[in-house]
């Protein structure tokens, strides 16, 4: 009942509800297995990791053309749908499942479910692929009857992608796409940069069909933004090693140490997660990010221990000191331009600008681009995005060729001096502190 009346409570304010659903395995007192072993139970084979837990059976009928664990679930989807209206699902492990079958006929009768009781009434099922497989997303011959899969998958490449580049590491070799080339595709659907392979992942049709993160709940592989730009810069000050609890330490007391290079370090640190939250909010994708991100909450337990992480709850009080408050208040701002900016729920991106030695190493990171809402550059209600992904501070840049003229811009972010337009040299003046992103619309 409890939950009902959550997701209740959700809908009334706007908030649609997605369950995350684990159908890649159970737990091996689940009494599945030993009531009806051959129906639901499957052994450990190629392409399936069960991580310690007992995996469903997909890959052959229980007994004529019935597949038991496949019908088990798919009513899960149903009943959940039709008792708790949730408005979605987001398939677990889906490259464990390793059955596109199952996951299609899974996603199918869901939807068909949600249709059939609440008409117009959007509906998504979003897959954890790791293995980055956007074909799944869309119509596709590779895909069970050429149909699409799923709606939409987690991007792995885009949240290894920002964070290269919200760290200045995006390091790039003779013969491969330049840095500017994978920036590009980073905030695009042109698909990103797959280090394993060395190529670019498979781009997607529509902004739809992409979630782009920073940060997940699997902080074993990717840590808390706060924990990964704070680090190394209490490190460079000389205030500690960097580690998790020396991060937590700072952050915890930058309100009143005596010290103040910690609040200066500190302060400066969570301007940097606004950067990344500026590009992530404006990426041709459907933002998601780690509860606690959006004030810069960081890491009290080790994050590589697998029963630690799980036990490290957001520290909402932390939402309350100085400069996570500030950070929060300005995240916020761009959330609710992200939310109503026309500009920004479409698929077009226009880069405009990148520094002459941008691709080169230890050079100037500034580049800009335009969410233009399929307009020509310089047209009124779009989206403008002047980003300085690097460590060199910039008091006074000149960006040629502005297209907007003397056009009133507004800033969506930390308060700063207004750019200035020089219509002699048809350039904008502003200023653009280390790994800045500024946010405009016209």
């Amino acid at each position: 009942m409890d939950a009902k009346f959550f997701i209740k409570t959700c809908h009334q304010h706007g908030i649609r509800v997605v369950l995350d659903v684990v159908m890649n395995m159970f737990a091996p007192k689940c009494p599945l297995a030993s009531l009806a072993p051959l129906w639901f139970y499957e052994a450990p084979s190629a392409g399936r990791q069960d991580w310690g837990q007992d995996l469903f059976h997909f890959s052959s009928p229980s007994y004529g053309s019935y597949f038991a664990a496949r019908e088990f679930l798919c009513e899960m989807a149903q009943f959940w749908i039709s008792q708790y209206h949730v408005d979605g699902f987001r398939v677990d492990d889906f490259a464990d499942i390793n059955n596109w079958d199952f996951v299609q006929e899974f996603h199918d009768r869901a939807t068909a479910q949600s249709n059939t009781l609440f008409p117009n009434k959007p509906f998504i099922v979003v897959a954890e692929d790791s293995n980055r497989n956007f074909i799944t997303t869309s119509d596709d011959l590779n895909n069970p009857g050429g149909l699409k899969v799923v709606d939409a998958i987690w991007n792995f490449g885009y949240r290894d992608e920002i964070r290269r580049l919200v760290t200045d590491s995006m390091a790039t070799n003779w013969g491969q796409p330049s840095r500017s080339e994978r920036l590009q595709h980073l905030i695009s659907k042109d698909g990103v940069w797959n280090a394993w392979p060395q190529s670019f992942d498979l781009g997607y049709a529509d902004m739809a069909c992409s979630v782009d993160y920073i940060t997940s709940h699997d902080v074993a592989d990717a840590p808390r933004l706060m924990n990964i730009l704070l680090g190394p810069m209490l490190q460079a000050a000389g205030l500690g090693d960097g580690g998790v609890q020396n991060v937590r330490w700072a952050v915890d007391n930058a309100d009143s140490s005596p010290n103040p290079a910690v609040s200066l370090v500190v302060q400066a640190a969570l301007q940097r997660v606004f950067g990344a939250f500026a590009i992530l909010l404006t990426s041709v994708g459907m933002p998601m990010f780690l509860a606690g991100e959006e004030f810069g909450d960081v890491h009290d337990t080790d994050y590589n221990d697998v029963n630690e992480k799980q036990q490290d709850p957001v520290q909402w009080n932390r939402a309350a000191f100085r400069g996570n408050a500030e950070l929060l208040a300005n995240v916020s701002k761009l959330v609710r331009l992200r939310t109503s900016h026309p500009a920004v729920q479409r698929n077009e991106v226009d880069f405009f600008y990148f520094h002459p030695q941008f691709d080169n190493d230890a050079s100037p990171r500034v580049f800009a681009y335009c969410r233009s809402q399929g307009l020509p550059l310089g047209s009124p209600g779009q989206v403008i995005v002047i980003g300085n992904m690097g460590a060199q501070p910039f008091p006074s840049y000149d960006l040629p060729g502005w297209r907007w003229g003397a056009s009133s811009l507004i800033e969506t972010g930390y308060p700063s001096t207004a750019p200035a337009y020089n219509p002699m040299t048809g350039s904008l003046n502003l200023s653009l502190a280390p790994f800045q992103a500024r946010v405009f619309n016209t």
